[in-house]
């Protein structure tokens, strides 16, 4: 619920608003799904509903090993805008 200013330099610095408000629960033991690179989730907002996954993508040839890119997909289900 906080909204306001980060200061610069600081982790997250700029403008902060909350876009969205809700619940979310894991459908998966969370530590195992991020250590696998796959965490399912559920959300119960008023903007986002239903089944999500972030997926870890494999680093490219020559890019550090340590850097780890995420992608978020919205799971096929009754929230999903299929139009």
């Amino acid at each position: 619920d906080f909204e306001g200013v980060i200061p610069e330099g600081e982790y997250g610095g700029g403008p902060m608003i909350v876009w969205d408000t809700g619940t979310w629960a894991p459908m998966e033991d969370v530590d195992k799904s991020l250590r696998s690179g796959a965490f399912k989730f559920r959300l119960a907002g008023q903007k986002l509903n239903g089944g999500w996954m972030l997926t870890r993508l494999k680093p490219k040839p020559g890019e550090d090993e340590n850097k780890k890119n995420w992608l978020l997909f919205k799971e096929r289900d009754l929230a999903s805008d299929t139009k």
